[in-house]
């Protein structure tokens, strides 16, 4: 019974992190597109590739400048809850073509400009966000280029981070568990 309530009590401090989408490119089935919008995403502004060489995982991964001479904008849409923070994982190469590359990526309200010389090699990256407000936030990749040679993107996570240290209302649910814990030790020692 002790055991039971516990976990009941409990419970939703340990809740853990959620997959809000995540993508690898592989549901483009040709394994070579030029100038093309990867499936669930919007490229604006210019054009991405999806390609078969230097991805992370699978066959197919995302040249972000695309092979119009204009860098595209490749971006998505997730929602999103007030207060819960998200975590966006994801992996960078070089094109291995003999160019320095620059790409920004924009994470809901968060900015990171990542520099990505030639020599650099498939690196996994983790951005944080968390919203003040509930509704819809944008992931996006720019590569600064426009040489038709662009930074590969593969393996795209979005996800609701781990349950860590409990925030301010779970501390009340915490401190009542164990409360409760209390008072039937106690009806147990006494009675």
């Amino acid at each position: 019974m002790n055991k039971i309530l516990m976990l009941v009590l409990c419970a939703p401090l340990m809740a853990g992190a959620g997959t809000i989408f995540t993508d690898d490119f592989e549901a483009n089935l040709n394994p070579f597109d030029l100038n093309v919008v990867p499936i669930g995403w919007t490229v604006n502004a210019g054009t991405v590739d999806v390609i078969s060489f230097g991805c992370h995982s699978g066959a197919r991964c995302v040249d972000l400048d695309g092979s119009s001479g204009q860098a595209g904008t490749l971006s998505r849409d997730f929602a999103v809850t007030a207060g819960q923070a998200d975590v966006l994982t994801f992996w960078l190469n070089n094109s291995n073509r003999g160019t320095d590359e620059n790409v920004d990526v924009v994470f809901g309200t968060t900015l990171l400009s990542i520099p990505v010389p030639s020599t650099m090699p498939l690196t996994q990256f983790t951005l944080n966000f968390t919203p003040l407000a509930s509704g819809t936030a944008t992931v996006s990749f720019h590569n600064l280029g426009g040489d038709n040679i662009g930074a590969l993107l593969d393996d795209v996570t979005v996800a609701t981070a781990a349950a860590g240290v409990p925030e301010p209302a779970s501390w009340v649910l915490f401190a009542s568990a164990f409360a409760a814990i209390a008072f039937l030790r106690s009806r147990r020692v006494n009675g």
